[in-house]
């Protein structure tokens, strides 16, 4: 054991953690030929307005689909994106009912517009496996912002910082994390993952 206090409550980053497998313009070039030149105005522009709950996923999808040539409705678009990325790691799951069968806490922590998030909650029972889903669309905030962090404690009173720990894939969430002053630990792969939890004790 470490110095930690005991952990109460683990935040499991989404993509690249509890889901795992290939981003979804992978899928877009594979199955469409569309180059990342082409999708990536609306992934580094106008998806980041959706992410913080600023904008409608579908009404910003609109003018793109018909540039990229997509033949269907922008659900059946969604439906195809959020189908495609949808592998869950079934060993993290095992941890997370593990955990949760101690009393610990488990959430998704997730950088997520609002469709892809009820999705995860919904089609992917996301609610059924895990305490619930703090995304970004909901709090306002990213990751990559001390706000987020505050927002989720202020929900999970009466946790305190000590008894928060974080998993995720991108370091700037991890150091922001840490800034905030709740446990933070960069995921890089399972292994890595269960011989790190090793050193926190839980509830």
């Amino acid at each position: 054991m470490n110095d930690h206090h005991t952990v109460r409550v683990v935040l499991f980053d989404c993509d690249g953690v509890v889901i795992t497998g290939k981003r979804f313009s992978y899928y877009l070039h594979q199955d469409f030929h569309l180059t990342e030149e082409e999708t990536a105005p609306f992934f580094t522009e106008h998806l980041l307005d959706c992410i913080v709950g600023k904008a409608d996923l579908k009404k910003e999808l609109q003018p793109y689909l018909v540039q990229w040539k997509w033949q269907g409705s922008v659900d059946e678009f969604c439906d195809y994106w959020f189908r495609s990325e949808n592998a869950i790691d079934s060993r993290v799951i095992d941890v997370v009912a593990q955990l949760r069968s101690q009393g610990v806490r488990c959430f998704v922590a997730t950088n997520q517009e609002q469709h892809r998030t009820t999705y995860l909650r919904e089609m992917l029972q996301f609610n059924q496996l895990f305490d619930g889903v703090f995304s970004s669309s909901d709090i306002g905030y990213t990751k990559g912002s001390p706000e987020f962090f505050a927002r989720v404690l202020q929900q999970l009173q009466p946790c305190t910082k000590e008894e928060l720990l974080l998993w995720d894939d991108t370091q700037q969430n991890v150091d922001v994390a840490r800034e905030f002053g709740i446990h933070a630990e960069f995921y890089s792969n399972f292994n890595q993952f269960q011989q790190k939890m090793k050193e926190y004790s839980f509830n």
